[in-house]
């Protein structure tokens, strides 16, 4: 059954809502990836926005879906030019994730980037993945839009691990292997416990001091994020 946004939107009225902070203490359990939204406006100026409300919806054709709070700035220029970027970060980006995920006004002072042909930044440094897309359609969803659009082109790394949005805060991918030697994430207060969260430098360095046995340094992240919830803006 396909559902209308009017359809979805009356449905929502319908359904006794759960509070505010229930809600985002659930979604803050669900790991996801976190990707940069970068797009640009006819002057070439860069903008971009922190998602982790990003996920492939169709193969054939390729298409995807990116979820955008109505108060991002960077929303107007997306409904402007139809086209935009998803960076996929890479591990110890999470600076630059919480940097986006702000409100401040260069978001893009000092980051490297290059673009593509159309003129689109690309996060190259930073991703471990990107994907160069074209809006086909727009939902608005409460107090988000969500965005689908054709994947175009991109490129992916070979290797590298991914940087990862947990309860509140950045980290990254555990394997089996090493996830089988370690405490269970969380304390009983619901408080993050072993995921990874090393803080890193300016200069994106993680730390070589050990605050986990079983995370090798090389697979621990950045800092906490300020945001409340598991999507980002």
């Amino acid at each position: 059954m396909t559902m209308s946004a009017p359809a979805i939107a009356e449905l929502a009225e319908r359904v006794e809502e759960v509070d505010g902070a229930t809600y985002r203490s659930i979604m803050a359990s669900f790991p996801s990836g976190v990707a940069i939204v970068t797009t640009g406006d006819a002057d070439g100026r860069p903008s971009g926005f922190t998602a982790t409300s990003v996920c492939s919806v169709s193969a054939d054709p390729p298409i995807v879906l990116v979820s955008v709070d109505t108060t991002s700035r960077t929303l107007p220029t997306l409904r402007r030019t139809g086209r935009f970027v998803v960076n996929v970060m890479r591990a110890g980006r999470g600076e630059l994730g919480a940097r986006f995920a702000s409100k401040e006004d260069d978001k893009f002072a000092g980051v490297a980037w290059c673009a593509t042909p159309t003129g689109l930044p690309v996060l190259a440094a930073d991703a471990l993945a990107w994907a160069e897309c074209a809006t086909v359609g727009e939902i608005e969803a409460g107090d988000h839009v969500i965005l689908l659009a054709r994947v175009e082109g991109g490129s992916a790394s070979a290797d590298g691990l991914p940087l990862v949005y947990f309860d509140r805060r950045f980290g990254s991918w555990i394997d089996a292997a090493d996830q089988a030697a370690c405490a269970p994430r969380r304390k009983s207060s619901g408080a993050a416990a072993r995921f990874p969260s090393a803080r890193t430098t300016s200069s994106q360095k993680t730390r070589t001091t050990s605050e986990s046995n079983c995370v090798p340094a090389h697979r621990r992240s950045s800092a906490n994020a300020s945001s409340s919830g598991t999507a980002l803006r």
